[in-house]
């Protein structure tokens, strides 16, 4: 009798604690969702860099007579062959000032650099609270640097591919890091660094191969995933779409 009553005591006990768990899961979402405020407001400042009035007027040009074939803006140098490989950002960047002003747009790249961030952080598989402070961590290293510049969209896409490839490593089943190819295909009219896409998706592959072919001739067991040469040639056929 004293078995079965200890017994039933013992499953209220557990029925309580789920109980007040339940209560509880909205806790960490809500502590994440203050901190992602905290980073967004943190990097939310007026245009300070030098090289947006240009972007501006670019875009406004682009708009107005196509994409220029030399340099429309320098008095020595007019009509020099150049190349503006951020013709399409500097067309968002006049269409959303135009239309929002300069507020919406450090909005925007304010939270460009959170997801950057935050998609990096992901990677770990850390604990959410743990994600969410290494996010800000980031803002606050990072906040020098950003603003409204073209460079934090190269920073999202270094975020996104690094993202994509290692959830692919991990699934070699999925098949996200066919989205690369779009990705890089926008992404290259939208800043220069793209080649830094290129470099990291290389070093990937290079990694992962090595590692294949270390585990394939060693006797010695590596942690983690290992990479068949099906899956390596899958990955390098889609750098070279990229």
């Amino acid at each position: 009798m004293s078995k079965l009553s200890g017994l039933s005591r013992h499953k209220k006990i557990n029925r309580l604690r789920d109980g007040v768990k339940r209560g509880t899961d909205w806790l960490p979402w809500l502590f994440g969702g203050l901190v992602l405020g905290l980073s967004l407001i943190i990097l939310m400042r007026p245009p300070t860099d030098p090289d947006l009035g240009w972007h501006l007027r670019n875009g406004a040009d682009i708009l107005r007579l196509g994409v220029p074939q030399g340099d429309l803006y320098s008095y020595t140098m007019f009509g020099y062959p150049w190349i503006s490989h951020e013709w399409l950002t500097d067309v968002g960047l006049y269409l959303g000032n135009h239309y929002l002003g300069f507020w919406f747009l450090s909005a925007l790249f304010a939270g460009l650099v959170v997801a950057a961030y935050l998609l990096s952080a992901l990677i770990s598989k850390a604990r959410w609270e743990v994600i969410i402070l290494m996010t800000l961590v980031a803002v606050m290293v990072a906040l020098p640097i950003v603003g409204i510049r073209a460079q934090m969209i190269t920073l999202l896409g270094l975020a996104i591919t690094l993202y994509w490839l290692f959830s692919w490593y991990h699934q070699p089943h999925n098949h996200r890091i066919y989205w690369l190819i779009p990705l890089m295909l926008i992404w290259v009219n939208l800043h220069g660094g793209f080649v830094a896409g290129l470099l990291l998706a290389g070093v990937f592959l290079a990694s992962t191969a090595g590692k294949t072919l270390w585990q394939r001739y060693s006797r010695h067991t590596l942690i983690g995933p290992v990479l068949t040469l099906r899956q390596l040639a899958e990955l390098a056929i889609i750098i070279a779409l990229m």
